[in-house]
């Protein structure tokens, strides 16, 4: 089987710079020229090949796959094949996709089953090509399965109540699943009744299911304590026979046939294994990585009511600073304030604590800003420094924090405010790092952020948040980090290359970073380390004072 791409478009290889969309998790308005984008660059050739022939039979042509499986008898397909514009939003928007079934073996018009939820329909594993599915009920509904050889008319199964969470036809006549009710996971099979089986111990999560060898399946669970635990079960007539549990920490990465790759984590070693019914074969074994050093977490107002949070790692060493920028805007008197979070002890991969920690102790200072209707630049600028004077005051007088070498950063219109505080306390920060910021404010006349003038209305807050033309006051060495494919169309890979071309006019120390395919928040594993690598990078080479030829470290441009 092979799914071919219908052709390369090359408008279609960033299908996000040239909207200006803003994406609502509950309402996903798909403006035309997105979903044109994208439909291009997922069009694909659905096709039959022959290995020992050599010959190529097409399926459908120029229709984007959305779901593909393989019956047992090997000659039927069932595909979710999504054909246009309207297609392409309903899958986007409500889930659902057209499925056929091809017949792999001779030319035939497909079977049409019509548009159903995507991941709805699913083969058995019986020889004669039958499919089983699966019919979502409301939160208040139940959800019902349905079974139908090819041709035929489909027959009811059964129903359960409750969310299902994961299912696995194991007969034409029997499913089994794992639903959640009231909060609590369990293991079912529905057949002309629903039965239970129950397990042993507590269950907190109980997660996929996993054929292991027919007819015997497994169910992974987690819990209270956090411990996994697999469950070997099978099914004899319409019950649930469990055959066996225990405590495992193993990770199914590849499932082919009876041919599984697998991770497995013990004694302070993680190793890879190749495993079929007969035999394991361990392909890769290595240390595991150190638990992280243990953070200390403060937190503390200043008297301009901005407020602070200090991350730093359990250790006597006097730590270099990072302090991460976070405007917002003032709030009026009578505002209630919004209710206070705690921190979370772990950070997530990407953020500044994650990526810092533990060289540098991250603090994170959220100004509010004295932005009125009628705010002035120099009103903003001034509570911009004296915040952050008074900061580097009070982090002065705490212990363990180096407050001589200092890195200023931010994300978004925090980035934008750094380069504007770069400006207004130049030589006070060692190194800056900017993500997906803003610096030609000339390029978006109609508002920004709080400022809901335009240019012509207010050009001092305009002129004043557009870094490039104070480029020439800014001596601190910069890293600007901007994703190529960013959606937010005021912080477009223009904005960082205007702000890097003035600083190297300026002769300020410059390194631009683009990250390939990226939007504005950093999400692909290789985009956050690499974003990281970079950063920790700059910061240890302006911290620790390197001696690198002055002509290599002025500007530098990488993509």
């Amino acid at each position: 089987m092979l799914v071919r791409p219908a052709g390369d478009d090359v408008d279609a290889e960033n299908p996000y710079a040239q909207s200006d969309a803003v994406f609502d998790s509950a309402v996903r308005i798909w403006p035309e020229p997105l979903l044109r984008s994208l439909w291009y660059a997922a069009r694909a050739d659905l096709a039959v090949l022959d290995p020992h022939l050599g010959g190529r039979r097409t399926l459908c042509t120029g229709t984007v796959v959305a779901d593909l499986a393989v019956a047992p008898d090997g000659r039927h397909v069932l595909a979710g094949i999504v054909e246009d514009l309207h297609d392409l939003r309903g899958l986007l928007t409500q889930d659902l996709i057209n499925y056929r079934v091809y017949d792999t073996t001779r030319p035939r018009q497909p079977w049409n089953l019509g548009r159903l939820r995507h991941g709805s329909l699913r083969w058995t594993s019986e020889s004669q090509p039958t499919l089983v599915f699966c019919d979502e009920g409301r939160s208040d509904e139940p959800t019902r399965f349905w079974t139908a050889r090819l041709g035929a008319d489909p027959v009811p199964i059964g129903q359960v109540t409750g969310l299902v969470t994961a299912w696995y036809p194991a007969t034409s006549e029997t499913v089994v699943l794992v639903s959640r009710q009231n909060g609590e996971y369990r293991l079912a099979c529905s057949s002309d009744d629903t039965r239970i089986l129950p397990l042993p111990g507590p269950v907190r999560r109980l997660a996929r299911l996993e054929v292991t060898s027919r007819p015997v399946l497994a169910a992974f669970s987690r819990g209270p304590d956090g411990l996994r635990a697999q469950h070997l079960f099978r099914v004899d007539n319409g019950e649930l026979i469990l055959l066996g549990s225990a405590h495992y920490d193993r990770t199914v990465l590849h499932q082919d046939g009876e041919v599984r790759l697998v991770e497995r984590r013990s004694g302070g070693q993680v190793s890879l294994t190749r495993e079929t019914v007969t035999d394991a074969r361990t392909l890769h074994r290595a240390c595991l990585a150190p638990p992280p050093d243990p953070t200390r977490i403060t937190t503390a107002r200043l008297d301009s009511g901005a407020h602070y949070e200090v991350r730093r790692a359990d250790q006597p060493e006097c730590l270099p600073v990072m302090v991460w920028l976070v405007p917002v805007q003032e709030q009026e008197q009578d505002e209630p304030a919004p209710p206070s979070v705690p921190a979370p002890a772990a950070a997530a991969p990407g953020t500044p604590a994650w990526t810092y920690l533990p060289e540098l102790a991250v603090v994170t200072l959220t100004c509010p800003l004295p932005w009125s209707p009628t705010a002035t630049f120099d009103e903003i600028a001034d509570r911009l420094r004296t915040t952050m004077v008074r900061l580097l005051s009070v982090l002065g007088e705490q212990e363990g924090l180096d407050t001589d070498r200092v890195v200023l950063g931010g994300h978004s219109f925090g980035a934008a405010a750094g380069a504007v505080l770069l400006s207004l306390l130049p030589g006070r920060f060692q190194c800056a790092v900017l993500r997906n910021g803003a610096y030609n404010r000339t390029l978006t006349p109609a508002g920004f952020q709080h400022e809901h003038r335009p240019f012509w209305q207010a050009p001092d807050i305009y002129d004043g948040f557009t870094a490039t033309r104070v480029a020439h006051r800014i001596s601190t060495p910069v890293l600007l980090v901007q994703s190529e494919a960013d959606t937010n169309t005021s912080t477009t890979v223009v904005q960082a290359r205007s702000l890097y071309d003035a600083l190297v006019v300026a002769g300020c120390p410059v390194r631009l970073v683009l990250l390939h395919n990226e939007d504005h928040i950093v999400h692909t594993r290789q985009g956050i380390l690499t974003a990281a690598r970079e950063e920790r990078a700059w910061i240890r080479r302006w911290l620790t004072g390197s001696t690198i030829d002055a002509a290599n470290r002025q500007t530098e441009e990488v993509g």
